[in-house]
């Protein structure tokens, strides 16, 4: 998908499309960056971002059902209904200094106590971490960054991410499509989606 497709939130839809699609490929792999798309989306006129909402419970059945192995790589903040509706999948791997939940912990904090400066203190509630997320099986595997941070070393966490993708469509592809959907419902069932 090119990034002009990105651009509108109808993407959405276009994102259902070759979600179907894929049901005649190998593999669908979803890389999350939710804080990425938005500040894409927010410097685009016209951008319908707010209708994304309406289309996170379709996109989720479809991918529920999909008959080929997903694997998503949360690699930055993953922080949004629409991380979560992109994120159905057999394999979730995410860096380990990325973020992944509902909500950013600012709107988390907006709501809470009506200040974003209490975004720390919502992470740390809600658990966003790829540690607390590991221990509580929402998230399948940790990928170490290089020290001070993916961003340090893009050819070090290139392969670290490709290593994972190996190792886990090695498992993936010998699963039959009925193994693999009723090991996705239930993963979706335990995390309560």
């Amino acid at each position: 998908m090119d990034i002009g497709s990105l651009i509108k939130i109808k993407n959405y839809n276009n994102n259902i499309t070759i979600d179907e699609v894929a049901n005649y490929t190998e593999t669908l792999l979803n890389k999350l960056n939710t804080m990425l798309l938005f500040k894409i989306l927010k410097n685009i006129p016209n951008s319908d971002y707010a209708d994304a909402n309406d289309n996170d419970y379709n996109n989720m059945n479809v991918m529920s059902e999909l008959k080929t192995p997903i694997i998503i790589v949360v690699t930055g903040e993953g922080g949004s209904g629409g991380a979560l509706a992109i994120s159905v999948g057999d394999h979730i791997s995410m860096l380990q200094y990325a973020t992944y939940s509902v909500a950013s912990p600012e709107a988390c904090a907006s709501i809470i106590w009506r200040t974003a400066d209490k975004a720390p203190d919502a992470a740390e509630a809600m658990k966003v971490s790829s540690k607390e997320l590991k221990k509580l099986n929402i998230i399948d595997e940790i990928i170490t960054e290089p020290l001070g941070g993916a961003h340090r070393d893009y050819d070090k966490i290139s392969l670290s991410i490709k290593e994972s993708l190996i190792k886990n469509l090695s498992i993936l592809n010998r699963m039959s499509k009925k193994e693999l959907l009723d090991r996705r419902y239930k993963r979706l069932v335990e995390i309560g989606i």
